[in-house]
């Protein structure tokens, strides 16, 4: 794999940690790992649950600050993060329901500017989040592995505030032309923000739950999307991945 953009030299252990935001994320993903599940099973507190002797799994929260502390407070034990969950399809993306993205790159979707004319980033005001330019990239060797086991490949945007009206949903589809943003999460941005910063080798998939828009028209199926999910976290659990 390459080497992370940012200061922090990669981490020598070659540990993986699956960070999930809520517990309902979390069960598929020890289904998946084939290991039993019991509410009991989970640590919280940004502490580690084990999955097996080179895998761990956080439940950080829900929402960018849980997910980058709960990254950060366990960074210098793992080489590589992976940020599973499900996610909302964005307008104009073509996805479906159950379908499974791996992210390009992650866009931090609402930290700026709003204006009369535009939306600015916190990077066209001189303020860029780390030393990259644009939405934060993800692992590329990482990535390529992911997209074997994905059905779409695009950038993913993570807001504060999720698209309820088809305004919000329309707004972040088009922020960003030259990299539009396929699906909205919480937290893969800051996940991917933290690890460019701290060394860590990341990646993300996300498994389609329901669209975004007006509450009134949009489409759910979370048990589709979480069985999915358990699906990935199996496949993700047989590369066996390392850093090498």
């Amino acid at each position: 794999m390459h080497r992370p953009v940012g200061n922090a030299d990669p981490k020598p252990a070659s540990r993986l940690l699956i960070c999930v935001a809520t517990d309902l994320e979390a069960k598929p993903v020890f289904a998946g790992w084939q290991v039993q599940f019991s509410p009991s099973s989970l640590a919280h507190a940004w502490r580690a649950s084990r999955l097996d002797d080179q895998t761990d799994l956080v439940v950080t929260g829900v929402g960018k600050a849980n997910a980058a502390g709960g990254l950060a407070n366990l960074a210098p034990d793992y080489a590589i993060a992976i940020n599973l969950g499900i996610a909302g399809a964005l307008p104009g993306s073509g996805l479906n329901l159950g379908d499974v993205v791996a992210a390009t790159a992650c866009w931090s979707a609402d930290e700026g500017v709003r204006t009369p004319e535009n939306f600015l980033t916190l990077e066209s005001l001189g303020f860029p989040l780390g030393d990259f330019s644009g939405p934060t990239p993800v692992d590329s060797s990482l990535l390529e592995r992911l997209t074997t086991i994905v059905s779409r490949v695009g950038p993913i945007a993570s807001v504060s505030t999720c698209s309820g009206t088809d305004e919000l949903a329309s707004a972040v589809a088009n922020r960003f032309p030259d990299a539009p943003p396929i699906a909205e999460d919480m937290e893969s941005a800051a996940l991917a923000q933290t690890a460019v910063r701290l060394g860590i080798h990341f990646g993300a998939v996300r498994v389609i739950s329901n669209t975004t828009g007006d509450r009134s028209g949009q489409r759910w199926d979370i048990p589709r999307a979480l069985a999915r999910l358990s699906e990935v976290a199996a496949k993700i659990r047989a590369m066996r991945l390392a850093v090498k």
